[in-house]
């Protein structure tokens, strides 16, 4: 049974946390490349290459692209490495851990892992949040046309039960 186990542990190991690993370095870097290879073309097409400075808005907009893929890359990497990193120690401790010994330090250092890995969310979450000119602007907006609504009309509040039309035709 203990065989099964562990061929379960490594295999949900392998699953889980390398295999997004490396399919998310190879897939990025496949975009990227692609993205640099189009760019080039596309400079050489414009003529770019004669030492003429010529902003060309779809350029900027692919190197915005190319860092924000970098950012949410290297976001993920930095969640899910210590993970990795605690997985390969906890396999080469002797005698074994006791994962319920929770004042361990391995155990403490595989549940901050398990808490950066859901954190992963919420800062990828962020990152785009923040990089994305029309994202902010809307947030703006919003974050205006709330406090504007509360601030003109308090009684909104306890007009709250009413049902309101979101979506007018």
């Amino acid at each position: 049974m203990i065989p099964f186990l562990s061929t379960y542990d490594h295999i949900q190991t392998t699953v889980w946390i390398v295999f997004p690993l490396v399919s998310l370095v190879l897939t990025n870097g496949l975009t990227v490349w692609h993205i640099t290879v189009t760019t080039k073309r596309r400079q050489g097409l414009k003529g770019g290459s004669e030492g003429k400075d010529v902003i060309d808005p779809e350029i900027a907009r692919r190197k915005k692209s190319v860092n924000l893929l970098a950012i949410i890359s290297i976001s993920f990497l930095v969640h899910w490495l210590p993970k990795m990193i605690v997985k390969v120690l906890e396999r080469f401790t002797y005698p074994p851990v006791n994962r319920y010994d929770f004042y361990h330090p391995i155990n403490v250092v595989r549940m901050l892992c398990n808490m950066l890995i859901v954190l992963s969310s919420f800062s990828n979450m962020c990152i785009y949040s923040l990089t994305v000119t029309k994202f902010r602007e809307e947030l703006v907006r919003g974050a205006k046309s709330t406090y504007l609504l509360v601030c003109k009309n308090p009684d909104i509040v306890a007009l709250s039960s009413k049902p309101t039309k979101i979506f007018t035709i």
